[in-house]
């Protein structure tokens, strides 16, 4: 028995099985790739953000420090 959706089993022979589970297979690895490059582009996005907001709060810091002197 072999799953091949959402709750639905068929009774397959093994070549046949076996070609269902390597296309399985073949979809999930496309779909790791996937979500690695997002992961990739987020990771770049949040390091640009976070080194914005840094620079704002070491200028704003400065701006604080001169006004006090």
């Amino acid at each position: 028995m072999v799953e091949i959706g959402t709750g639905y089993f068929v009774e397959l022979e093994r070549e046949k099985a076996k070609a269902i589970f390597d296309r399985k297979k073949e979809h999930i690895a496309k779909q790791i790739e996937t979500v690695e490059g997002i992961l990739k582009e987020k990771r770049r996005t949040r390091a640009y953000i976070s080194d914005a907001f840094q620079t704002k709060v070491q200028a704003q810091l400065a701006t604080m420090n001169t006004a006090s002197n």
